[in-house]
């Protein structure tokens, strides 16, 4: 599916790298972050929290359209019944069975409908993010109606105390710097950053620069052995004649290094956002 943005020269400089498109995008959407916090850091921090709210739903969207398209409807209409589950059910275990069974049937559903012989970058792979997080949010919007003696400090931690409104619902999903490869994170810790209370300095700025950029440089260094390494370990080799008729040992030896390489595309994405 051609989405928006596919004039830009993307699809020429992704066969220069030897990469797909799709997993181009999904890059440049993880690396966007950097500069979006750099927004917020210094322009949004301690503001008002709906200007936060705001801002990561501008941003989410955005990058959501960039990768998928009008496709991006999914994600916003699985946000917006989850809204309305929570509101209109309230702190109910019902709400909680409603949430998983139609969060994980909306999510099903894709996968088997876009499903095909490869693995491929598409709107059901943030959607699984989005599930587990939507998921979460209705387990602690139930924990935080429950008598905290029953609790545990986990979930007296975790438990959503107000009614969170749709911008807020909306924020924590789109928040750019988990929305297309997470990680997870509660509301509670949600509104924690929206307030600018997620600090190692109470009142001033967090001293995050340095360790992002840390993290940020090790995540490249996989991406560049990842991209050079795929050059002679591929997935088609795994199914070729000339793979089947090697020794056991060298099978076994190319299967162990090939489940490495492949798995630092994921520590990738999972280091630099």
């Amino acid at each position: 599916m051609a989405v928006a943005g596919s004039g830009w020269g993307l699809a020429r400089l992704a066969e220069a790298l030897g990469s797909s498109e799709q997993a181009l995008r999904l890059i440049v959407s993880i690396l966007m972050g950097y500069p979006f916090a750099l927004f917020q850091r210094y322009f949004l921090f301690q503001k008002e929290t709906y200007l936060i709210h705001l801002y990561n739903v501008f941003t989410g969207l955005s990058i959501a359209y960039f990768n998928f398209g009008m496709q991006f409807f999914h994600s916003l209409l699985c946000v917006l019944i989850q809204f309305l589950i929570l509101r209109l059910m309230g702190r109910t275990i019902t709400a909680v069975f409603t949430t998983f069974i139609f969060q994980m049937t909306y999510l099903m559903a894709g996968y088997y409908f876009t499903a095909t012989e490869h693995y491929d970058i598409k709107w059901t792979m943030p959607h699984c993010v989005l599930t587990l997080k939507l998921i979460g949010l209705a387990i602690d919007y139930y924990d935080g109606g429950r008598d905290p003696e029953f609790l545990t400090p986990e979930q007296r931690r975790f438990a959503v105390r107000g009614v969170p409104t749709l911008l807020e619902v909306s924020g924590f999903s789109y928040f750019y710097g988990a929305f297309m490869v997470g990680p997870q994170f509660s509301m509670t810790d949600y509104q924690k950053l929206a307030r600018g209370e997620m600090t190692d300095v109470p009142g001033q700025r967090p001293n995050s620069f340095v360790p992002a950029l840390k993290r940020l440089s090790l995540g490249l260094l996989f991406l560049v052995t990842y991209t050079l390494s795929s050059l002679y370990i591929s997935d088609e080799y795994l199914i070729s004649d000339d793979y089947m008729e090697k020794p056991f040992w060298f099978r076994c030896g190319y299967i162990l290094i090939w489940g490495k390489i492949i798995l630092y595309k994921y520590v990738t994405c999972w280091l630099v956002t």
